[in-house]
This record gives C-alpha cells, structure tokens and sequence, in this order.
C-alpha cells in the first residue's frame, strides 16, 4: 500500500493537507479512509475542481486519438491514459487524489453504489488476506471480470503497475461499509475522542441534548483513562465522572494531542 512516486510540495492545508501527507507518504488506503470518516472536512470546492479536471482529460483524450477500445479496456481497470493531470498543472498523484476526494465528498463518505462482491472483498484486501488486484475484479460487471483479470499482466508490462496498485487499494478504501472504517483506522481512539468533541462543539449552546453529548464525551474520555489508554491526564474515572469538568478535562486533551484544532 506503499505509495511515492512523486514527492511535491503539500499543495494544501487544514484537513486536506494532513490527508495528501498521508495519501503520499504513508498509505493511499488509510487517506482514503480517514477522509470518508471526516467528509464533511474536505472543501466542497474540490467537486468543481475535479469536474474541470476531467474536462481537460476528456480533450487530452479526444486530442490524443487514444483508440476506443484500450481507453475502454484501460478504464475498466480504473485507469483513465488522458487523466494524469500533467498537461494542465497536476502530476498522476494529484490528479487521481483530486478525483478520489470529491467522490467521497460527492457521496457524504458512503460508498458508491457497486457490487456487493466489491464489499466483500474490501475489507480482506485492506487486511492483507486478499490481493489488491481482487478489488478492481469484484468492482466490475461478473461479465467482464475475467477480461480484467487478463489485463492486469498487461498493465504491468506497460508500466502501469505502481498505478493499478493504487487504484486497486483506493476502490477497496471506497467499497469498505462506513461503519468498519474506524476499525482499520490507527489511532482509532484518538479518532472517536475529536468525533465526539466536534460533536459537542457543533451543537448550539441551547441544545438541550448538548449537555447529554458533554456527559458521554467524559465517560468515553473517563474510560479511555481507567484503562490506561489515555495516560497524564491529571484526572482519575472518579474525579471525572463526580465534577464533570469538560472545560479542563478538554484544555488537557490538546495539551496531550489527543485534541486537534482540525479544520
């Protein structure tokens, strides 16, 4: 799930930065994975932007008199020739990490629609117990699966192997049925202690439920303490759960860096 092929700038910030650091250097999977649990963080702008993206592909394409059928062929395995970005200022990685944030973006972080084959297969190919080729196949028509398979050789001949890995992590990162995303996330605790905390910080200081999503926010904090998880804290279960002071106990937390002004 390795990925560097090309190692520009970070050109964002805020949220999408932090998932372009993690998309280049670290796991295309676990980028994708981390932006569909945190969706609404990625700038809606980035719709518009992948749309002019494909756009140009579609005239480099037409320009480019790609034969139908390879461009057919090529796409079936998730690989668009006319879409690499390099022509119109975007290099591969940028151009496919565009076009996969605002699918998620586009679907609110839930999967699109495919097969039910394509979820299957997710979660064994993102553990290491299937082939991440096996994710591209299940994505496909059942008509067509054995013509992909046949590809794939081809494409690694053609020096499209780094790519078609890529892809093939990404489609299994996008097929994952949301509620098992957090359990292949790392730091999964650290995850659902800001979920909840931009929860409480979401709601409006008359919400009546907001002092209920204050409380469980201290339990789940005060649970993670007893259990060690989360260590110098300065407060125990009990002093938690009998003062419940929120104020503190939030101030500490990004003193800690299990809190993040995330954007």
């Amino acid at each position: 799930m390795i990925r560097k092929l090309f190692e520009p700038k970070n050109p964002y910030d805020g949220f999408l930065g932090k998932i372009w650091d993690i998309w280049m250097h670290h796991n295309v999977a676990h980028a994708a994975l981390l932006a569909r649990w945190s969706w609404h963080k990625i700038p809606s702008k980035i719709v518009e932007q992948a749309a002019f993206m494909k756009q140009q592909a579609d005239a480099v394409n037409r320009r480019s008199q790609i034969d139908a059928q390879v461009g057919h062929q090529l796409a079936m395995l998730g690989i668009s020739p006319g879409f690499s970005g390099g022509g119109f200022g975007f290099n591969p990685d940028q151009a496919m990490f565009i076009g996969v944030m605002a699918m998620i973006r586009q679907h609110n972080g839930d999967p699109p629609a495919g097969s039910q084959d394509a979820v299957a297969v997710a979660e064994l190919v993102l553990t290491g117990q299937r082939q991440p080729h096996e994710a591209l196949i299940a994505a496909a028509p059942p008509m067509v699966r054995q013509q992909i398979a046949a590809l794939l050789p081809v494409a690694k001949l053609i020096g499209l192997e780094k790519l078609l890995l890529v892809s093939s992590y990404v489609q299994a990162a996008v097929a994952l049925p949301r509620e098992r995303i957090i359990h292949l996330l790392p730091d999964a605790n650290r995850l659902r202690v800001q979920s909840l905390y931009e929860l409480v910080q979401s709601m409006p200081q008359n919400e009546t439920d907001r002092p209920k999503m204050r409380a469980a926010f201290l339990w789940f904090v005060a649970e993670l303490t007893e259990q060690g998880v989360i260590a110098n804290l300065g407060m125990t279960k009990e002093q938690i759960a009998q003062n419940q002071p929120y104020d503190d106990v939030v101030r500490r937390l990004f003193e800690l860096g299990w809190l993040t002004a995330e954007s």
